[in-house]
């Protein structure tokens, strides 16, 4: 949430404040916010680590720095609490708890790898680096939550129809009972399961195969590059994939080397609309070799190693560069809740002729619709979109 809270905040020119954390942590959380968002204006920081007697000195402190958002890291419960003891005595409009957010992004606690956050068990991480702190909390403090859920569950289930109607205005759909919502997300959740393993299983036999298969094709290419210019035959770039995480993309050099160092001079050119992707269909930075491969989509076959090492898969939204991510908006962040893919619907739908604004929504359509057979199809569909060209350049 924090990124796209600083982009909304540097579009309405509004300030911070970061209150909270071991003295320093709030301060050093401040700079690696700047460093991801230069235009992000910090109103001021203050640690966690203060006597109640004090409490009125930070109050005027943070009153007097002109922040609209004020962000708490005491740990819960106590940041609540004191947001809502001293709520009527701030200024900023808005103020939120945010646990451990600071110590993370100040660097001094690393995060879980992102395969442990994606299967939700961070929290294993976290007790393995503080286990005399978090002991307590995750071997006690989890189960017990649930036994109240639960607890909780069973009394409102007790409840006699005509008391939960009167009282609390719930209205008891029969056809919703606990057994039959259980089986029903059990079943979505065996379903989503599934589908995961045979998108992977899918995406590593395919991908596999079209490497050996493909072989004697991708060495010849890699000589015809070789010998019209000079540089690596393969070119990599830093690329935002699942989550904004980023990882290393690998493509045919298509270009000459001092490519990237030309862009800006050519970004009045961009024929791409929307202005978050560059496309120009004579680009004077294309080799010969290079305007055979892109037309044909030939440059784009190294990403099958991609996909055998996990970072992409054979279908998902185009994996977007970090300058283009950050001039997304909250809307077009919905493209990266899937691992990105080397064809996706627009890709089969017209490619680069399509705006940007358009893409975003084939890519969306894919991540609510995707399945097995919808990859299949997409697969299939990719041929004769490479083999005709269809808005390639």
């Amino acid at each position: 949430m924090l990124p796209l809270l600083c982009e909304q905040l540097i579009k309405e020119e509004l300030s911070l404040f970061l209150l909270g954390g071991a003295p320093e942590v709030a301060h050093q959380a401040a700079q690696q916010l700047q460093l991801s968002h230069p235009m992000l204006k910090i109103a001021g920081t203050h640690h966690g680590f203060f006597h109640e007697a004090d409490t009125k000195s930070v109050l005027k402190i943070i009153n007097s720095s002109g922040a609209a958002v004020l962000l708490v890291a005491m740990g819960a419960p106590k940041q609540e609490l004191w947001l809502a003891k001293y709520h009527s005595k701030l200024s900023p409009a808005v103020g939120i708890g945010v646990g451990g957010l600071f110590d993370f992004y100040s660097n001094r606690i690393n995060r879980a790898p992102l395969w442990l956050r994606q299967m939700g068990m961070e929290w294993i991480w976290r007790l393995i680096q503080e286990p005399r702190r978090m002991w307590r909390r995750y071997i006690f403090g989890n189960p017990l939550f649930l036994l109240r859920v639960r607890k909780e569950v069973r009394q409102l289930n007790n409840q006699k129809p005509h008391q939960s109607e009167t009282k609390t205005n719930v209205i008891n759909y029969p056809n919703l009972s606990k057994s039959s919502t259980q089986q029903r997300c059990g079943r979505i959740q065996l379903r989503l399961l599934l589908n995961r393993i045979a998108k992977r299983s899918l995406d590593v036999s395919v991908a596999a195969f079209a490497l050996v298969l493909l072989a004697p094709l991708l060495l010849l290419v890699a000589l015809f590059i070789r010998l019209e210019s000079p540089g690596a035959v393969l070119f990599s770039q830093q690329r935002v994939g699942k989550f904004n995480h980023t990882f290393t993309m690998w493509k045919f050099r298509s270009m000459y080397q001092d490519a990237e160092a030309r862009l800006a001079s050519l970004q009045k050119a961009n024929e791409m609309q929307g202005g978050v992707i560059f496309k120009m269909k004579c680009d004077p930075r294309i080799t010969r070799i290079g305007k055979f491969i892109r037309k044909t989509s030939i440059d784009e076959l190294p990403q099958l190693w991609n996909v055998i090492l996990g970072d992409m898969s054979l279908v998902g939204p185009r994996p977007a560069l970090p300058r283009e991510v950050a001039q997304y908006s909250p809307s077009d962040r919905r493209r990266l809740q899937v691992k990105p893919g080397i064809t996706c619907i627009w890709q089969v739908s017209g490619r680069s002729n399509i705006p940007f604004d358009r893409q975003v929504e084939l890519d969306v359509d894919y991540i609510y619709q995707q399945s097995l057979t919808e990859d299949i199809y997409l697969l299939i569909k990719t041929i004769p979109a490479v083999i005709f060209s269809r808005g390639a350049y």
